[in-house]
């Protein structure tokens, strides 16, 4: 598993060099999703 891992590149990775947009609509919906984590445990309080 680990050496699989070790030398196979990140598909993050691919993505930035192949596909730079999807790789940046992603890279805004984990930054949202992490925005509303942060909004709804501030409200609890």
């Amino acid at each position: 598993m680990s050496r699989v891992r070790a030398i196979a590149p990140r598909p993050i990775e691919i993505l930035k060099i192949n596909n730079p947009s999807i790789y940046l609509k992603i890279k805004f919906f984990i930054k949202g999703i992490i925005m509303q984590i942060y909004i709804t445990s501030f409200s609890k309080y």
